[in-house]
């Protein structure tokens, strides 16, 4: 399920998970979800009710699976008390991302891939100048996977700690090399700083140092958009794409500013326009679907759950500022996952301390 968009289709896990979840409910194998995550189930089918008054009900239920189809896996994980192997899932995601970029770049016509989006297949290698295609990976999108495979990075060093090597950090770049990502990098930057507290004391210095070697870098390249691997880590895209988001952001609140619901609840989309889905900037997509109570309710759900403070939650929520790994189906997996179990140490750790009180009672 997790690398089911190499199908082409993402819904497909959606009907899965569905099923897994009557599965689970219907061997009474489950524990119970919280009140508050009944509300917010409830909430999220009327403002599912609201979507489709404005809307079809297919575009309805594509822009609910899209923006807040991470709820159905956070049930399952919730009430089947299952934990996911970050580890396993990060070297398999690694090594996937690796085939990937070989294959395209060889072997097999990049209009064969079902995760390349359609779009994309306007670019030639010869229009690249010989430089190769980049890994498009799991979640179809080259921003995308790489914000997953920096996630699972940071999970495995947050969540499962005793199983974590620092040489993982070393194996993540060569996959975010070939997805040729800025906002990746960005990212795994972010989580070195914060897996080695680079803003700490006398490492200050040392991440002052890291960061004035970064904008160098960026500076120094000097390419066109399609230019190579490292285009997108170049100050002229960094520079485009501020400005390109300043606009976007004008334009998307004049276009929900027409009326109070449609600022609250979302844009009503004609007939004949495309829905915003797996733009470059992902909190305003949702901002044009949902409207400012729709992307309210998310936050709010994170805050409650005590998990904005989680490092790979607060990673996937500042991907979406640019491509939303955070609403692709293995970010809404993960998601799921981080906001519904206690990591594993920390289960460990309860148990070792649940053993030791239960000794000392008795030899008291």
């Amino acid at each position: 399920m997790f690398f089911i968009q190499y199908l082409g289709v993402g819904v497909y896990a959606h009907i899965l998970i569905f099923f897994m979840i009557c599965v689970q409910i219907g061997l009474r194998k489950f524990s119970p979800i919280t009140n508050f995550d009944i509300v917010f189930v409830l909430i999220l089918c009327f403002l599912f009710l609201i979507k489709t008054l404005n809307i079809s009900l297919l575009d309805s239920f594509l822009l609910w699976k899209f923006y807040f189809g991470f709820i159905l896996f956070y049930i399952f994980f919730r009430i089947s008390k299952y934990q996911i192997d970050y580890r396993w899932l990060f070297i398999l995601t690694c090594i996937v991302s690796v085939i990937d970029f070989a294959l395209i770049n060889s072997i097999v016509p990049i209009g064969l891939m079902k995760n390349v989006p359609g779009g994309e297949l306007n670019v030639s290698a010869q229009e690249l100048k010989g430089a190769y295609y980049r890994s498009y990976g799991l979640g179809s999108s080259p921003t995308v996977s790489a914000t997953i495979v920096v996630v699972l990075l940071a999970s495995i060093f947050y969540h499962q700690r005793r199983q974590y090597k620092d040489i993982y950090a070393l194996f993540a770049t060569v996959p975010l090399i070939m997805f040729g990502s800025g906002t990746g990098f960005v990212l795994f930057l972010i989580f070195l700083f914060m897996r080695y507290k680079l803003f700490e004391g006398k490492k200050l210095l040392f991440g002052t140092l890291i960061l004035v070697l970064f904008v160098v870098a960026i500076t120094l390249i000097d390419q066109n958009e399609n230019g190579g691997l490292l285009s997108r880590m170049s100050i002229v895209y960094y520079n485009f794409l501020f400005d390109f988001k300043m606009e976007q952001i004008a334009e998307v609140i004049t276009k929900i500013h027409i009326s109070l619901v449609q600022a609250l609840f979302g844009y009503s989309y004609k007939p004949d326009e495309g829905l915003r889905i797996m733009s470059d900037f992902g909190w305003l997509d949702m901002l044009e679907t949902w409207g400012y109570i729709g992307m309210a309710l998310l936050w709010i759900f994170v805050i409650v759950k005590k998990k904005l403070k989680d490092p790979p939650v607060l990673l996937l929520m500042i991907s979406a500022l640019h491509y939303p790994g955070l609403f692709s189906i293995p970010g809404q997996i993960i998601m799921g996952a981080l906001l519904a179990v206690v990591s594993r140490d920390t289960y460990l750790k309860s148990e070792v301390e649940l053993k030791l009180s239960g000794y000392e009672n008795s030899n008291s």
